[in-house]
């Protein structure tokens, strides 16, 4: 019995046949956080799942690190290190890990902090 109830008709793969199957990337408008939602094929043995954040010089923003993840698809909000400016660049790398394999999995997506300047509206009376 499975403490997760997974359904004994999905085919998981192993380690070296895993692969991301979708990233997605949703700035917040604080420009300070991102939500990042992650799809990865059924697996046989739960990997690592590494993030990582970079602006456009390359400097790390934010890093985070998911071990053994016992479901394939993860949300998690990762917050930006420092000031982040409107219109700034960033990066999100998503890697597979796995100890006794080179790294095989992994997806890139880009992404910029919206323009949070409020609207004001004013009604008519």
């Amino acid at each position: 019995m499975s403490f997760f109830n997974i359904d004994p008709n999905i085919t998981k793969f192993p380690p070296e046949e895993t692969r991301i199957k979708s990233l997605r990337v949703k700035p917040y408008e604080d420009g300070k956080r991102v939500l990042v939602s992650i799809e990865v094929t059924p697996y046989m043995i739960r990997p690592m799942v590494e993030l990582r954040i970079t602006d456009a010089e390359g400097n790390i923003c934010g890093e985070a690190t998911i071990v053994e993840p016992p479901f394939w698809k993860q949300e998690l909000t990762m917050h930006i290190k420092g000031n982040s400016t409107k219109g700034t660049k960033y990066i999100l790398e998503v890697r597979l890990i796995y100890p006794d394999l080179p790294t095989h999995a992994k997806k890139q997506k880009k992404f910029v902090f919206p323009d949070s300047t409020p609207t004001i509206s004013i009604e008519e009376r």
